[in-house]
Order: C-alpha cells, then structure tokens, then sequence
C-alpha cells in the first residue's frame, strides 16, 4: 500500500463546483480498471445511506477505501450492497508503516454500524496486518475468510484507494463464527464451545449481547472439563466467565493489568509476559493462541484453557453491565492512532487475581468512533 506519488499526479483532484464529486469519483474509479467497484457505488447512490455515506467521501476529511478487483465480483451473490461497501471505507488515512508485522494487529473502524449491534453506535472494524509473505502488502482477516492488498494504492484527493483481492465480507453472528470452517481447524477449533453455548440454552445470551468481548476456549480446552458432573446452571456460568458484557475490546485496547467483571459476575483479569497474552480468574490462567476473530456483536479471542467457574454472581454481573452500558452512552468521537505497547506483568500460577486496575478506569480512556488502533502484541 505504497504511496505514488507519480499516481497522484496523473488524477484529478476531488470535486468541485465544476467537477460534482460523485461522477468525477466513478469516471475515476472506471478509469483505474475498478469498472465493477463504479457500478456498485453508482447504485449506492440512489439510497438514502448511500447517499449519506458518499456525501461523507467528497467532504474533506481523510478516507480508505478498500477497492476489490473486478474479478472479486464474480462470486458475489445477492448482499446488502450498502453494507458490504459501508464495510470497505475506514475514517482515516492508513500508511503501509500504520500497519502491524504479520500475526499481529491493526484495528481499523470503518463506516458500517450494523443493526445496533454495537454498543454507542460503534462502527464494525478491519483487521488489518502486513503481508507474512511480501511487506509492502497488507493482509485483512475476516472470520472466515482473509485477502491481501493487491499493487500501490491510489490517492484521490482526501482519499486512498487501495486495490484489494476480494470483496470483504462484514463480521458475522457469534454463533456462524464458531461453526465456521476456519476457525474450526484453528488451534482445535470452536466446536466445542457452540456445542456447549447450545447445550445450556444460551444461544440468545450470546447473540443478544449489545457489545462484548469473548474469550472462548478452544476444543482441547473444553474436552479436560466434566461438565456432566455440573447441573445446568453450573455450566451456563462456566460459559459466562468468559464473557465481557457490554465491552468490545481487540487486541489493540488489551492492556496489561486490566480487569473486568465477567457476565458470571466473576473477576477476569489480563496480562502479558514473554511468552504472551493471558487472561486469569478465580486462579484459573488461559493464554490467548488467537485474538480478533470479529463477529457482528464484538469480538473473540480464543484461550487454551477454561477460566470460568461453576459459582456465578448475578447481581455483580448486572452492575457492571449498567456501568458499561452508561459509558457506551457517553463515549465521544476522535480520530487519530493509539499504539502503546504493554507493560510486560508475569502472571503467577499459584495468583488468583494478577496486578491489575478496576474495570471503569481501564474502560475510561476508550472509545473513539473513527481513526483506528495500533498495537505490536504479538497474541495472534
């Protein structure tokens, strides 16, 4: 995603009176061989989201879209096309040095709020990494699918364009994100836990969530708990204890020392030293083999091992779901970069509760609806 500046010279610039920004932005986009990507935001134009959301572009403020190539098009079926384009434009400029080494994490907002799915009418996100295989590339994931940058982008005007291999497809529900091929053949995969979630009845808690973070084990990690030995109430906050009501946090925002109250109303804390990321609880310590798996209601980092435990707290949980839903509610808008890089905090194993600050403090220098984050962490 490399900056041309021989390629700026030979575009137009953005629009003006004489020059309207919506034509001049397709016969741009025609003209670089982006002839189906033209199409789509030609019909997008006739919505009324459409309309908003490309007024947005031809303002002044920094953009990247994200263009396939026309031959992604060919496998698109019938989607909500101003989603699935929502999805393809971030609120910021992003260099190629703006983005993390491979197997590590740039988080970056675009314009896609879907459904409410999200606490504070937070935007659903990219993960973004460099290319393991050339770094002048950029790698997104998705839940079940990953592309890369294909050449050097494009700048018009306030706007990069950057070529891309497919047409990225918007997070999906929790529950077809653990089912999913690829993250079923991932460290053991996720099978287990949706087994599990189903079993307890708990489809509705999971989906219904408005914003969290879950820290779901993997296969291996289930398989060496006797759940028959628990009723079911038991199991449902085993479950729970690995879930943060009403708090997205990527990987970008997990900070050594944070703690949160799960939706078990048990303590979760997390820490990093040299050999990774963890979380812990009750005594119990996971390590993080995966992060940012997005699903339409948060996000999902896969553990190695169970945290939660059988005794749960209900009305702890409840309180801390009303605090985050209150901070959701005041959260303010900025742009701009965050890449502190944590402080490294051994966890001990024999410790049931590491180092770490209260739940509103670690929540209170969060969240910014536009711009995106940085962090060098290498968890995956």
């Amino acid at each position: 995603m490399l900056r041309a500046v021989l390629a700026v010279l030979s575009l137009p610039l953005l629009a003006s009176a004489q020059a309207p920004f919506l034509p001049t932005f397709q016969s741009t986009l025609s003209n670089l061989g982006f002839g189906r990507f033209a199409d789509a935001i030609k019909n997008l134009s006739t919505t009324s989201t459409g309309s908003e959301l490309l007024a947005s572009l031809g303002s002044s403020l920094p953009y990247t879209v994200y263009v396939p190539v026309n031959e992604a098009w060919d496998s698109i079926g019938n989607v909500d096309l101003a989603k699935v384009l929502a999805y393809h434009i971030s609120p910021s400029s992003i260099n190629t040095t703006d983005i993390a080494p491979p197997r590590r994490h740039t988080i970056a907002y675009t314009e896609l709020r879907q459904d409410q799915a999200l606490p504070g009418r937070q935007p659903q996100v990219l993960v973004l990494e460099t290319s393991p295989v050339n770094d002048t590339r950029v790698l997104i994931r998705g839940a079940d699918w990953n592309t890369t940058s294909r050449g050097n982008g494009t700048a018009y005007g306030n706007i990069w364009l950057q070529p891309i291999d497919r047409v990225l497809s918007p997070p999906l529900p929790l529950l077809d994100v653990l089912r999913h091929p690829l993250d079923s053949s991932a460290v053991n995969g996720t099978t287990a836990a949706l087994a599990l979630i189903n079993n307890v009845g708990l489809q509705d808690t999971f989906t219904g969530c408005k914003g969290c973070t879950f820290f779901i084990p993997n296969d291996a990690a289930l398989a060496g708990i006797n759940f028959d030995a628990l009723v079911s109430s038991q199991r449902a906050n085993v479950l729970l204890g690995h879930v943060i009501n009403g708090d997205v946090r990527y990987s970008t925002e997990l900070d050594a020392g944070d703690t949160w109250i799960s939706a078990a109303g048990q303590t979760v804390a997390y820490g990093v030293n040299a050999t990774g990321a963890f979380i812990t609880s009750g005594g119990a310590i996971a390590r993080i083999v995966r992060s940012d798996i997005l699903c339409t209601n948060g996000v999902v980092h896969l553990v190695n091992r169970v945290i939660g435990g059988p005794i749960g707290n209900p009305d702890r949980a409840a309180s801390a779901l009303t605090a985050a839903s209150v901070l959701a509610a005041t959260q303010t808008t900025a742009d701009g970069i965050i890449g502190r890089i944590p402080t490294s905090i051994p966890i001990s194993p024999t410790s049931s509760t590491p180092p770490g600050s209260s739940q509103s403090r670690a929540s209170a220098r969060r969240r910014i609806s536009s711009g995106f984050w940085m962090r060098w962490l290498h968890i995956a």
